[in-house]
């Protein structure tokens, strides 16, 4: 079992399932997302960067090969970068981890390019189209505009919409120019 609230690190009464009794753990992997107990919803993006940095690893030791990092560059954009927008539509992160997306992202180019400091800001800016940061925030847009489409056939869904959605895709909207 795995718990999220205010009371998530208090003492707890044992529970039984069939004469078994059940464990209380610190984090669980659902979905290929690492969830962790804490006082609200929270995830763990070190799985993530791990799978990033491991598929990184392998498309860069052979694309360096070229002595191209430009097409290094689209390489690990196309096959690696996934796994660091994996589910991030639907985890509504922190500033934090956003900023700790951003730095794995960045680390990768300083590490293709052979830069550091100023120049990896300059070369994330004129080689992506997009920032990491508004791909996740579009992605986010996407999730709940989705979830404002569907919410006329399911209950559940119109009135997570209803409490929720309207104002955070309002709020989203303002920080990504469409």
């Amino acid at each position: 079992m795995l718990r999220f609230g205010p009371r998530y690190n208090s003492p707890y009464a044992a529970v039984h399932v069939q004469g078994t009794p059940t464990e209380f753990i610190s984090s669980a992997n659902y979905l290929g997302v690492m969830l962790r107990a804490f006082r609200h919803f929270a995830v763990d993006l070190h799985h993530m960067k791990a799978r990033f940095y491991k598929s990184f690893n392998s498309v860069f030791h052979r694309a360096c090969r070229l002595k191209d990092e430009l097409v290094t560059l689209h390489f690990v954009s196309l096959f690696c970068r996934p796994h660091l927008l994996f589910a991030t539509d639907c985890l509504g992160l922190t500033v934090t981890q956003m900023r700790s997306l951003r730095n794995t992202w960045q680390c990768a180019v300083s590490h293709i390019f052979n830069v550091s400091g100023d120049n990896v800001h300059f070369i994330c800016s004129a080689t992506d189209d997009v920032t990491l940061d508004s791909m996740i925030v579009r992605k986010r847009i996407k999730f709940v505009q989705n979830i404002s489409v569907f919410h006329c056939n399911h209950a559940v869904l119109h009135s997570v919409f209803l409490r929720s959605g309207k104002q955070e895709l309002f709020w989203l909207r303002s920080m990504v120019d469409l």
